[in-house]
């Protein structure tokens, strides 16, 4: 990846931050007009809102790629040099190797104990809900923990793999500090 001058550089910045504020609105509007649709009964406009987000999106993105392509960066090397601008201005850049190293060791484990966490409440959610379900139940009663039982395995079930995933992007990230710094 080249370096971009200070010029460039803000460009970047700016697109990247238009960007993230047209997502916000669009997925803002599109979140009101699909309640809107489903309050007022018309359901099968519901059907429509997957295809036509992507479709937004892909518009949202047409600007962005086109001032990457004048930069003649890739998508990737545009989140690597805003990423590096964000490292510089936190002063993270900075710090010596030893203590950036020790930086992201430390978020990989918290990631890990995340991760391992969230598995424990998977696990018991799991065991709760699949243990009571497809059991007669008096009517009118509800089971509060069997309620939050379900949520809770999902969010876990999605939670867990990111968690993970984060593990391995930071302990990633010391490595290639640690190689860098020799």
């Amino acid at each position: 990846m080249r370096d971009l001058n200070a010029d460039e550089l803000d460009r970047l910045k700016r697109s990247n931050h238009q960007l993230r504020l047209s997502a916000v609105a669009v997925v803002v509007l599109m979140g009101a007009v699909l309640a809107v649709a489903i309050a007022s009964g018309a359901t099968q406009l519901a059907s429509f809102g997957g295809p036509l987000g992507v479709a937004v999106g892909a518009v949202l993105l047409v600007p962005h790629r086109r001032m990457l392509t004048e930069l003649g960066l890739t998508p990737a090397e545009g989140k690597a040099a805003l990423r590096q601008e964000r490292l510089r201005l936190k002063g993270i850049t900075a710090l010596p190797v030893r203590e950036r190293v020790q930086r992201e060791t430390l978020r990989a484990r918290a990631w890990l104990i995340t991760a391992l966490l969230s598995l424990v409440v998977f696990a018991v959610a799991a065991n709760y809900f699949f243990g009571h379900a497809g059991q007669p139940v008096v009517e009118g009663e509800s089971d509060g923990w069997f309620t939050v039982s379900l949520p809770a395995g999902i969010a876990t079930l999605i939670l867990v793999p990111s968690a993970l995933g984060q593990v391995v992007k930071h302990r990633r990230e010391a490595r290639d500090i640690l190689a860098a710094g020799r």
